[in-house]
Parts: structure tokens; sequence; C-alpha cells
């Protein structure tokens, strides 16, 4: 098993050969033990290389159910590359652990790309939801939900941002939820008012 993640790791060094002629199913559901391997061999991609592979990574996993990517897709989180990390983000969306909330709130309350912060606030959405149903603990769904809240109250928040952290909160049982919501009908910004829409439909 090991000389197979070799043959993988050596294949994405040859730039040469496109990642969508490679076989990356040995890297789905990656054990821990081979994850430092994997990490220093990764470290040596160029970032066009890496984002090449967690972007065929995203769409295998897709297209097929039973590969899953994501230990390597949590590791992305952190790449230099803002491609990469948005990418990243976008490939856990079936990724329902509570120890993601974490990492999700620390991107969308340090990364300085706003498309990176915006696919945050839209991927904890799916926590809150998961509180409210009662599928995760209490503690995780509300730190995804006080980060959401952080994120559209903060000074100088794009807009793109703020309206994905609404969009989120909808999930939301708070009667306060809909004065944030009421508030959004009135911006300025046609697309903050479309999400204000959004929300409504989300609350019913």
């Amino acid at each position: 098993m090991f000389e197979d993640l070799e043959l993988v790791l050596g294949q994405l060094a040859d730039e040469t050969r496109p990642v969508r002629s490679i076989d990356l199913t040995r890297l789905s559901d990656l054990p821990r033990a081979e994850a430092v391997r994997f990490d220093a061999a990764w470290a040596d991609l160029t970032a066009a290389r890496r984002l090449e592979t967690v972007r065929t990574m995203v769409e295998r996993a897709e297209a097929n159910i039973h590969l899953n990517f994501h230990a390597i897709l949590r590791r992305c989180l952190s790449d230099s590359d803002e491609q990469i990390r948005r990418l990243a983000v976008d490939g856990l969306w079936e990724d329902e652990k509570p120890s993601l909330v974490g990492r999700l709130v620390t991107l969308l309350t340090n990364d300085p790309i706003a498309d990176v912060r915006a696919a945050a606030a839209t991927s904890l959405g799916r926590f809150v939801l998961l509180g409210v149903l009662g599928e995760i603990t209490e503690a995780a769904a509300h730190q995804a939900e006080m980060a959401l809240r952080a994120a559209w109250a903060r000074a100088q928040q794009p807009n793109e941002v703020r309206r994905r952290a609404l969009e989120s909160l909808a999930y939301c049982t708070d009667p306060a939820v809909c004065d944030l919501i009421e508030t959004a009908y009135n911006d300025d910004d046609g697309r903050m008012r479309r999400s204000a829409r959004l929300c409504h439909g989300s609350q019913r």
C-alpha cells in the first residue's frame, strides 16, 4: 500500500503529466499514518499543480460517491494559494464532522481573501442547520452561528461575505435573525436583497 502511495506521489511530481491521467484513488481515505509522507510531497508541488490536483479530486469525488478526499482537502484549507483554499472549502460540502467547524470559523474570521471567507460562511450554514436538527452538539452549532453573526456585523466586511453569512443564519430559529433579513431587504445592493428573499424562503 505504501508503494502505491509513492507511485501516485511520484506521478504528481511529474508536472509534465496531466493530473487527469493519474489514478488518484490511492489518495481516497488517506490513513493518518501516511499523512506525513503526503504532506512532504505536497509541499514540493507548485501552486498550479496543487490546484489542478485539488480540482480533479473534487470533480472525481462528485462523480463517484465512493471516493473521499476529505483528509487531503482539510489540509488544503491552510494552503498558501487562495484558489486552493476556496476549492477545498467547496469540496468539503459533504463533510459534516463537527471538527470542521473550527477550521471554517478560522477562515471566515481571518482569511485575507473575501471569496474564501464567503465560501466558509456558506459552508458553515449546514452546521447551523445540523444544530437545529439536533444532529451535532449545541457547542459546535453555537460556534458556527456566532462566527456568522460576527461576520455579518464586522465593519468593512464586503457584502459578498455578509450576504453569505446571512443566508447561513437563516436556518436559525432565533427571531432576531428576522431583523437581519429585514435589514438586508432594504440594502442598496441588489445581491443582498436577493439573499434576503432567499432567507425568507428558508425560514418558511
